[in-house]
Protein backbone atom coordinates (compact mmCIF):
# COMPACT_ATOMS: atom_id res chain seq x y z
CA UNK A 1 0.00 0.00 0.00
CA UNK A 2 2.87 2.52 1.12
CA UNK A 3 4.60 1.90 -2.64
CA UNK A 4 0.91 2.56 -4.15
CA UNK A 5 0.49 5.90 -2.02
CA UNK A 6 4.38 6.99 -3.42
CA UNK A 7 3.61 6.39 -6.99
CA UNK A 8 0.42 8.54 -6.97
CA UNK A 9 2.27 11.15 -5.35
CA UNK A 10 4.81 11.44 -7.50
CA UNK A 11 2.30 11.20 -10.63
CA UNK A 12 0.30 14.20 -9.21
CA UNK A 13 3.63 15.77 -8.65
CA UNK A 14 3.82 16.49 -12.63
CA UNK A 15 8.29 16.10 -12.08
CA UNK A 16 9.17 19.10 -13.13
CA UNK A 17 12.91 19.04 -14.84
CA UNK A 18 15.73 21.56 -13.56
CA UNK A 19 18.79 22.59 -15.07
CA UNK A 20 21.61 22.00 -12.43
CA UNK A 21 25.28 22.60 -12.40
CA UNK A 22 27.82 20.74 -9.69
CA UNK A 23 31.42 20.44 -9.10
CA UNK A 24 33.47 17.27 -8.34
CA UNK A 25 36.12 17.13 -6.25
CA UNK A 26 38.32 13.67 -5.03
CA UNK A 27 38.52 12.75 -1.14
CA UNK A 28 42.66 14.53 -1.25
CA UNK A 29 40.67 17.85 -1.23
CA UNK A 30 42.58 19.92 2.10
CA UNK A 31 39.85 20.15 4.85
CA UNK A 32 37.82 16.93 4.27
CA UNK A 33 37.41 14.37 6.67
CA UNK A 34 39.95 10.96 7.17
CA UNK A 35 38.38 7.86 6.58
CA UNK A 36 38.45 6.58 10.33
CA UNK A 37 36.74 9.65 11.39
CA UNK A 38 33.83 8.63 8.72
CA UNK A 39 33.93 5.04 10.08
CA UNK A 40 33.50 6.11 13.94
CA UNK A 41 30.38 7.68 12.98
CA UNK A 42 28.97 5.36 10.96
CA UNK A 43 28.95 3.01 13.69
CA UNK A 44 27.27 5.09 16.37
CA UNK A 45 24.66 5.49 13.50
CA UNK A 46 24.59 1.57 13.02
CA UNK A 47 24.32 1.32 17.21
CA UNK A 48 20.71 3.40 16.79
CA UNK A 49 19.22 -0.15 15.58
CA UNK A 50 20.53 -1.47 19.52
CA UNK A 51 19.43 1.40 21.83
CA UNK A 52 16.00 2.25 21.91
CA UNK A 53 15.30 1.14 25.22
CA UNK A 54 18.55 0.91 26.85
CA UNK A 55 18.32 2.36 30.61
CA UNK A 56 20.41 5.61 31.30
CA UNK A 57 23.43 4.92 32.23
CA UNK A 58 24.31 1.58 31.02
CA UNK A 59 26.84 1.66 28.20
CA UNK A 60 25.63 1.61 24.89
CA UNK A 61 24.70 -1.28 23.27
CA UNK A 62 26.01 -3.31 20.19
CA UNK A 63 26.10 -7.00 19.18
CA UNK A 64 28.28 -6.46 15.79
CA UNK A 65 29.98 -3.84 13.79
CA UNK A 66 30.37 -1.45 16.63
CA UNK A 67 34.02 -2.14 17.56
CA UNK A 68 35.07 2.04 17.99
CA UNK A 69 31.63 2.24 19.43
CA UNK A 70 32.46 -0.69 22.83
CA UNK A 71 36.37 0.70 22.77
CA UNK A 72 34.99 4.13 23.33
CA UNK A 73 32.89 2.83 25.80
CA UNK A 74 30.42 5.95 25.78
CA UNK A 75 26.75 5.72 28.44
CA UNK A 76 23.41 6.68 27.67
CA UNK A 77 21.87 9.84 29.31
CA UNK A 78 18.91 8.91 27.34
CA UNK A 79 17.08 6.35 24.91
CA UNK A 80 13.75 7.19 23.00
CA UNK A 81 11.35 5.90 21.25
CA UNK A 82 8.60 7.94 20.30
CA UNK A 83 6.07 5.05 19.79
CA UNK A 84 3.46 3.71 16.87
CA UNK A 85 0.87 6.10 15.22
CA UNK A 86 0.09 8.84 15.79
CA UNK A 87 3.65 9.07 16.56
CA UNK A 88 6.59 8.98 14.47
CA UNK A 89 7.89 5.25 15.67
CA UNK A 90 11.42 7.07 15.18
CA UNK A 91 14.37 5.92 17.74
CA UNK A 92 17.31 6.57 19.12
CA UNK A 93 20.20 7.93 22.32
CA UNK A 94 21.81 10.65 23.06
CA UNK A 95 25.25 9.41 25.11
CA UNK A 96 28.49 10.44 26.34
CA UNK A 97 32.10 9.36 25.18
CA UNK A 98 34.17 11.01 27.89
CA UNK A 99 36.77 8.86 26.45
CA UNK A 100 36.76 11.70 23.44
CA UNK A 101 34.91 14.48 24.97
CA UNK A 102 32.04 14.28 23.02
CA UNK A 103 28.20 13.94 23.17
CA UNK A 104 26.10 11.47 20.94
CA UNK A 105 22.80 11.96 19.79
CA UNK A 106 21.79 9.56 17.20
CA UNK A 107 18.49 8.40 15.21
CA UNK A 108 17.91 5.55 14.13
CA UNK A 109 17.02 4.65 10.50
CA UNK A 110 13.93 3.01 9.27
CA UNK A 111 12.76 -0.16 11.03
CA UNK A 112 8.98 -0.13 10.59
CA UNK A 113 5.78 0.61 8.61
CA UNK A 114 5.24 3.68 10.59
CA UNK A 115 8.69 5.04 9.69
CA UNK A 116 7.95 4.26 5.62
CA UNK A 117 4.91 6.65 6.29
CA UNK A 118 7.22 9.43 8.04
CA UNK A 119 9.27 9.11 4.87
CA UNK A 120 6.54 8.78 2.49
CA UNK A 121 5.23 12.01 4.14
CA UNK A 122 6.99 14.34 1.53
CA UNK A 123 5.11 17.65 1.36
CA UNK A 124 7.13 20.60 2.44
CA UNK A 125 6.54 22.96 4.98
CA UNK A 126 7.79 26.62 5.99
CA UNK A 127 10.68 26.39 8.42
CA UNK A 128 11.18 29.06 10.36
CA UNK A 129 15.00 29.07 10.23
CA UNK A 130 15.54 31.13 7.10
CA UNK A 131 12.77 32.98 5.06
CA UNK A 132 11.73 31.01 2.49
CA UNK A 133 13.02 27.65 3.72
CA UNK A 134 10.89 24.33 3.88
CA UNK A 135 11.21 20.86 5.56
CA UNK A 136 9.93 17.29 4.55
CA UNK A 137 6.74 17.52 6.40
CA UNK A 138 7.28 14.17 7.85
CA UNK A 139 10.82 14.44 9.22
CA UNK A 140 9.83 17.63 10.36
CA UNK A 141 7.26 16.23 12.05
CA UNK A 142 9.43 13.57 13.76
CA UNK A 143 11.74 15.97 15.05
CA UNK A 144 9.31 18.20 16.75
CA UNK A 145 8.19 14.95 18.41
CA UNK A 146 11.95 14.31 19.45
CA UNK A 147 12.86 17.49 20.46
CA UNK A 148 11.71 17.76 24.16
CA UNK A 149 13.52 14.70 25.00
CA UNK A 150 16.81 15.15 22.90
CA UNK A 151 17.54 18.84 24.15
CA UNK A 152 16.46 18.04 27.70
CA UNK A 153 19.15 14.82 27.51
CA UNK A 154 21.74 17.20 25.05
CA UNK A 155 21.75 20.32 28.27
CA UNK A 156 21.94 17.75 31.08
CA UNK A 157 25.07 16.12 29.55
CA UNK A 158 26.63 19.90 28.52
CA UNK A 159 25.57 20.82 32.13
CA UNK A 160 27.97 17.94 33.28
CA UNK A 161 30.50 18.32 30.27
CA UNK A 162 30.41 22.32 28.89
CA UNK A 163 33.67 21.20 26.71
CA UNK A 164 32.48 18.31 25.63
CA UNK A 165 31.77 18.37 21.25
CA UNK A 166 28.24 17.36 20.57
CA UNK A 167 28.02 14.85 17.28
CA UNK A 168 24.94 14.45 15.90
CA UNK A 169 24.94 10.96 13.33
CA UNK A 170 22.07 8.74 11.51
CA UNK A 171 21.66 6.46 9.03
CA UNK A 172 19.19 6.89 6.38
CA UNK A 173 15.85 8.23 7.93
CA UNK A 174 18.00 8.88 10.88
CA UNK A 175 20.35 10.73 8.78
CA UNK A 176 16.76 12.82 8.03
CA UNK A 177 16.43 13.64 11.39
CA UNK A 178 19.63 13.98 12.55
CA UNK A 179 19.87 16.97 9.32
CA UNK A 180 16.49 18.77 10.33
CA UNK A 181 17.84 18.38 14.03
CA UNK A 182 21.30 20.11 13.46
CA UNK A 183 19.11 22.88 11.73
CA UNK A 184 17.29 23.75 15.05
CA UNK A 185 19.95 22.98 17.36
CA UNK A 186 22.46 25.13 15.56
CA UNK A 187 20.11 27.78 15.49
CA UNK A 188 19.22 27.81 19.04
CA UNK A 189 23.11 28.25 19.90
CA UNK A 190 24.33 24.42 19.73
CA UNK A 191 27.79 23.91 18.52
CA UNK A 192 27.63 20.81 16.96
CA UNK A 193 29.29 18.52 13.93
CA UNK A 194 26.72 16.59 11.11
CA UNK A 195 27.49 13.02 9.96
CA UNK A 196 24.79 11.48 7.85
CA UNK A 197 24.95 8.01 6.24
CA UNK A 198 22.72 7.26 3.59
CA UNK A 199 20.40 10.28 3.97
CA UNK A 200 17.36 11.11 1.98
CA UNK A 201 16.80 14.89 1.03
CA UNK A 202 15.37 16.99 3.92
CA UNK A 203 14.09 20.04 1.85
CA UNK A 204 14.02 23.08 -0.79
CA UNK A 205 17.68 24.77 -1.85
CA UNK A 206 17.13 27.48 0.71
CA UNK A 207 17.23 25.65 3.69
CA UNK A 208 19.52 22.75 2.63
CA UNK A 209 22.09 26.06 1.49
CA UNK A 210 21.45 27.31 5.01
CA UNK A 211 22.40 23.55 6.86
CA UNK A 212 25.18 23.40 4.38
CA UNK A 213 26.80 27.11 5.34
CA UNK A 214 25.98 26.90 9.40
CA UNK A 215 28.95 26.54 11.51
CA UNK A 216 30.80 23.12 12.77
CA UNK A 217 31.08 20.24 10.25
CA UNK A 218 28.99 18.23 7.74
CA UNK A 219 29.67 15.59 5.89
CA UNK A 220 26.89 13.80 4.09
CA UNK A 221 27.79 10.37 3.08
CA UNK A 222 26.29 8.00 0.10
CA UNK A 223 27.59 4.65 -1.16
CA UNK A 224 28.03 3.81 -4.29
CA UNK A 225 24.47 3.09 -5.56
CA UNK A 226 22.35 3.33 -2.70
CA UNK A 227 18.68 4.49 -4.10
CA UNK A 228 18.07 6.23 -0.52
CA UNK A 229 20.19 9.47 -1.10
CA UNK A 230 17.97 10.23 -4.27
CA UNK A 231 14.72 10.31 -2.68
CA UNK A 232 12.64 12.25 -2.88
CA UNK A 233 13.62 12.73 -6.35
CA UNK A 234 14.38 15.92 -6.85
CA UNK A 235 12.15 16.47 -9.52
CA UNK A 236 9.95 16.61 -6.83
CA UNK A 237 8.99 19.82 -5.27
CA UNK A 238 12.35 21.08 -5.25
CA UNK A 239 14.00 18.75 -3.33
CA UNK A 240 17.30 19.60 -2.93
CA UNK A 241 20.72 17.87 -0.50
CA UNK A 242 23.03 19.15 1.41
CA UNK A 243 26.92 19.92 0.48
CA UNK A 244 29.34 18.48 0.16
CA UNK A 245 28.56 15.21 -0.42
CA UNK A 246 30.96 12.26 0.18
CA UNK A 247 30.70 9.63 -2.08
CA UNK A 248 31.89 6.37 -1.46
CA UNK A 249 33.06 3.60 -4.66
CA UNK A 250 34.53 0.36 -5.22
CA UNK A 251 33.74 -2.63 -2.62
CA UNK A 252 36.83 -2.32 -0.43
CA UNK A 253 37.57 -6.21 1.33
CA UNK A 254 37.67 -4.66 4.69
CA UNK A 255 35.22 -1.63 4.67
CA UNK A 256 36.40 -0.03 7.87
CA UNK A 257 39.39 0.81 6.11
CA UNK A 258 37.98 1.90 2.91
CA UNK A 259 40.52 3.46 0.31
CA UNK A 260 41.18 7.57 0.01
CA UNK A 261 41.45 6.88 -3.79
CA UNK A 262 37.85 5.81 -3.93
CA UNK A 263 36.02 8.51 -1.34
CA UNK A 264 35.14 11.75 -3.94
CA UNK A 265 33.60 14.78 -2.73
CA UNK A 266 31.02 16.57 -4.73
CA UNK A 267 29.82 19.93 -4.30
CA UNK A 268 26.31 21.83 -4.65
CA UNK A 269 22.50 20.56 -3.52
CA UNK A 270 22.40 19.38 -6.88
CA UNK A 271 25.14 17.38 -7.99
CA UNK A 272 25.44 14.25 -11.18
CA UNK A 273 28.78 13.76 -10.59
CA UNK A 274 28.24 11.37 -7.13
CA UNK A 275 25.64 9.20 -6.08
CA UNK A 276 23.28 11.03 -8.24
CA UNK A 277 24.86 9.77 -10.94
CA UNK A 278 21.86 8.97 -13.57
CA UNK A 279 23.88 6.10 -15.22
CA UNK A 280 24.60 4.44 -12.36
CA UNK A 281 21.52 2.14 -11.79
CA UNK A 282 20.58 1.76 -8.27
CA UNK A 283 21.07 -1.02 -5.40
CA UNK A 284 19.80 -1.34 -2.49
CA UNK A 285 22.42 -3.72 -1.02
CA UNK A 286 24.32 -0.87 -1.24
CA UNK A 287 22.18 1.22 1.38
CA UNK A 288 23.47 -1.07 4.12
CA UNK A 289 27.30 -1.35 4.06
CA UNK A 290 28.46 2.33 5.17
CA UNK A 291 32.38 1.41 6.14
CA UNK A 292 30.95 -1.77 7.63
CA UNK A 293 27.10 -3.42 7.95
CA UNK A 294 24.75 -0.70 9.04
CA UNK A 295 24.13 -3.13 11.48
CA UNK A 296 24.46 -3.73 15.67
CA UNK A 297 23.17 -7.18 14.96
CA UNK A 298 25.19 -10.90 15.41
CA UNK A 299 24.20 -12.37 11.80
CA UNK A 300 22.99 -9.69 10.23
CA UNK A 301 22.97 -9.70 6.26
CA UNK A 302 23.48 -6.54 4.32
CA UNK A 303 20.01 -6.73 2.80
CA UNK A 304 18.32 -7.21 6.15
CA UNK A 305 19.62 -3.88 7.68
CA UNK A 306 16.80 -2.30 5.98
CA UNK A 307 14.11 -3.50 3.07
CA UNK A 308 13.03 -0.58 1.30
CA UNK A 309 9.34 -1.51 -0.06
CA UNK A 310 8.82 -2.93 -3.13
CA UNK A 311 8.26 -0.15 -6.06
CA UNK A 312 10.18 2.65 -4.13
CA UNK A 313 13.33 2.45 -4.95
CA UNK A 314 12.18 2.00 -8.78
CA UNK A 315 11.21 5.63 -8.22
CA UNK A 316 14.90 7.23 -8.09
CA UNK A 317 16.35 9.81 -10.04
CA UNK A 318 16.95 8.11 -13.63
CA UNK A 319 17.56 11.40 -15.67
CA UNK A 320 20.38 14.26 -15.95
CA UNK A 321 18.40 17.61 -16.42
CA UNK A 322 18.78 18.86 -19.82
CA UNK A 323 21.36 21.76 -20.60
Amino acid sequence: MLSHIFVASLLASGLLASNAGSEVYTRQNEGFPIPEELSRYSEYAAATYCNANTPVGKPVACEANCDEVLKDAGTIITSFNTGPAPNSDIAGYVAVVPSRNEIIFAARGTASNRNWETNLNFGLVNSLLVRGGKFHLGFYNAWVELSPDVRAAIDKAQALHPDFRLKVVGHSLGGAIAAVAAAHLRSDGYKLDLYTYGQPRVGNDIISDYISQSPGKLYRVTHQADPVPRLPPWQLFGYRHTSPEIWLTGTPSDPKRWPVEDIKTCIGNLNFFCNTNPFIKYDPVDHGVYFGKMSCFKNATVDAVETIPEGISNFVDNERPEN
